[in-house]
């Protein structure tokens, strides 16, 4: 049950002796509080879950902008290759077998190498990997073939004759 300062007006605590706005001294006979009429009363609701206590929303993190970005910078340009690097590049990356392939591993790979080459090696080297593929299985289905075809030449009556 909440008291009023019969002097102030200020509610107070229950066991306060003493207003906290005037200082006037509340005897233990104060007023009683006055009853809300019955349709403002509360009634218990056993169907509704308890409110959970408020909490102050946590601050989010503010995004790190960069304000030192100027417009129409300039974005550095590689060199085109000429006719006469381009024409280098592919001797070069075909006709010295294994130093070609170490050659064309290099570049393909480097850092410091032209964007254009880099990617030409990089596709030579995809290429290659699909010859090399396809040449293994030429290969396998050869010697497939040349072995069915010696099992039945030496199973033939022909040459038991």
């Amino acid at each position: 049950m909440s008291r009023q300062c019969p002097n102030c007006g200020n509610f107070l605590l229950e066991n306060e002796r003493f207003c906290t706005r005037c200082g006037a001294n509340i005897n233990d006979a104060a007023q009683p509080a006055p009853e809300q009429p019955a349709a403002y009363q509360q009634q218990p609701n056993n169907n509704v879950p308890p409110v959970p206590p408020y909490t102050a929303p946590q601050p989010q993190p503010q995004p790190q902008y960069n304000y030192n970005y100027t417009y129409n910078q300039q974005v550095p340009q590689e060199k085109p290759m000429t006719t006469g690097q381009w024409v280098g590049t592919i001797i070069v990356t075909t006709w010295f077998g294994i130093i070609s392939l170490i050659i064309t591993l290099v570049w393909a790979f480097s850092d410091s190498t032209n964007t254009s080459k880099k990617n030409y090696c990089r596709a030579v080297l995809i290429i290659d990997l699909i010859g090399v593929g396809l040449c293994i299985l030429t290969l396998l289905i050869l010697f497939a073939t040349g072995f069915s075809i010696a099992n039945s030449i030496a199973n033939s009556s022909y040459y038991y004759q």
